[in-house]
């Protein structure tokens, strides 16, 4: 396989056009072509160590006389996943419609194009990279053991490198603003290249969708952990618990309530669609379902009132709560010389949304 089939490889799998390899690279379009249709490579080092980076490889994976692919290691590799299959030489070729078939398991020869590729490792059960290349960290391991090991290890790398990125953003963004934070800015404080970035989000909108998700989610996880048990308690207790949620908000989590009231301003700035908004709102709803509980049950027990409808008494005390905590979290508030206590001020607005629902 040469550089130029490689590179096409790992572009499709992501997936970027040539165009957009070209724009995050900074490789002429013409050059990246060039290399795709012919057998040339770069003269430059570093221009592989960009697109190696782009990829998530090694270097070496698209240079080295090592990596390239030899016939006697190809031929272990598809043997030994064929076998595991359970299939013969006949029926491997007959599927693929590579009739050459046999003559790679004996050594001969290797396939002569990606598509070859492609249909083998559809028939044997893996993935390209590993009939390309293999992978000497899993030396021991053939056929399906290898390629689980690969891609457990790759979905770990994966992982451990978003959530970096996602904490990394957090934190610039509720120090700076998300409108003022660039994704250079997030990958050069990850002291990772800019291209790296574009592996795991394809823009800056869904990172940030990414991360609001992700934030709420876990404060909603530890909240779940403190709900009290909905059978035993009446409808009060319960909702007196929901606006107690809005308190710890504030005592624990000032930054997610600071990178809220950025997130509103940036998404109306970038006006941000439906299908944008989507898996917050999804999220969100998540919180509701607590609320729907406590006024079913109040409608059996009057400890709160249900005069007001379901809806309008959620969207009511959500957005008054949430206002609050956040303006006192971002400090937009009147701070007097003496006997500023905001934990006292917010309990008065407790209180106030407590005695207007009982």
């Amino acid at each position: 396989m040469t550089f130029g089939e490689k590179i096409r490889y790992l572009r499709k799998l992501i997936p970027l056009s040539v165009e957009e390899v070209s724009e995050l690279t900074g490789i002429p379009k013409n050059t990246l072509y060039r290399y795709e249709r012919t057998d040339a490579a770069p003269r430059s080092g570093k221009r592989c160590d960009i697109l190696a980076e782009l990829f998530g490889c090694g270097t070496e994976a698209l240079t080295d006389d090592s990596a390239r692919v030899k016939p006697a290691d190809f031929k272990n590799r598809i043997k030994g996943l064929r076998s595991a299959k359970g299939l013969s030489v006949t029926e491997v070729s007959e599927v693929t419609g590579i009739t050459s078939y046999k003559d790679m398991e004996s050594g001969r020869l290797i396939p002569d194009t990606l598509e070859e590729y492609k249909a083998l490792s559809g028939v044997l059960g893996c993935r390209v990279s590993y009939l390309v290349l293999g992978d000497e960290r899993f030396e021991g391991h053939t056929g399906d053991e290898a390629e689980a090991c690969s891609e457990n290890a790759e979905s770990l790398r994966t992982a451990e490198r978003r959530a970096e990125m996602l904490e990394t953003a957090f934190r610039l963004f509720t120090e700076r603003n998300i409108d003022s934070v660039s994704l250079a800015d997030i990958t050069e404080a990850c002291g990772r290249g800019r291209i790296s970035l574009y592996r795991y989000f394809n823009s800056k909108i869904a990172l940030v969708m990414e991360l609001a998700v992700k934030k709420w989610t876990e404060f909603r996880n530890e909240n779940q952990r403190r709900l009290p048990d909905l059978e035993e308690k009446c409808a009060r207790e319960l909702f007196e618990f929901y606006l107690d949620s809005f308190l710890e908000l504030y005592r624990r989590h000032q930054e997610l309530l600071r990178f809220n009231q950025f997130f509103n301003v940036y998404i109306r700035s970038e006006k941000a669609g439906a299908d944008d908004l989507k898996p917050y709102q999804e999220m969100i709803g998540e919180f509701r379902k607590p609320f729907h509980i406590m006024y079913e049950k109040a409608k059996k027990d009057r400890t709160i009132r249900t005069d007001e409808s379901e809806d309008e008494m959620f969207s009511t005390t959500l957005h008054l709560m949430l206002a609050v905590v956040t303006r006192y979290a971002v400090g937009l508030v009147y701070k007097p010389e003496k006997d500023y206590d905001p934990e006292k001020e917010l309990l008065k607005q407790k209180k106030a949304l407590m005695t207007m629902y009982t």
